[in-house]
């Protein structure tokens, strides 16, 4: 009984260290989202620069963390992530190619420049 109740409190102190550690990435305000990709409310969440056809959810990416996890339940390739995965939108179809593409570069800005 000892044995479980030490491999119980192993596996919780190891679940707490894991958390811990992921909560130390960069995190994004909507606001900024908002600002650099030009986004405006529509009926169903946000158009990049106002286009109907560049529809995306309300619930903006921002962190790493989440950007994985709506990957992982998306399987139309509508999350797109800055280079570096840590902020990032989900589209709603229909979402142009061209969106994707204008979209990954603004939030390509918003990743934090790489250190020497």
């Amino acid at each position: 009984m000892a044995k479980r109740a030490g491999a119980v409190i192993a596996l919780a102190a190891t679940a707490l260290i894991h958390v811990g550690c992921s909560g130390e990435g960069v995190r994004y305000d909507d606001s900024e989202i908002v600002e650099e990709l030009k986004l405006e409310k529509t009926s169903s969440g946000f158009a990049v620069d106002g286009d109907p056809f560049c529809e995306v959810k309300k619930q903006l990416l921002n962190t790493a963390d989440e950007v994985t996890a709506a990957a992982e339940k998306e399987d139309l390739g509508l999350v797109i992530a800055s280079k570096a995965r840590n902020v990032g939108i989900q589209g709603l179809p229909p979402f142009a190619a061209e969106c994707a593409e204008q979209a990954k570069k603004k939030l390509d800005k918003l990743d934090p420049e790489a250190e020497d």
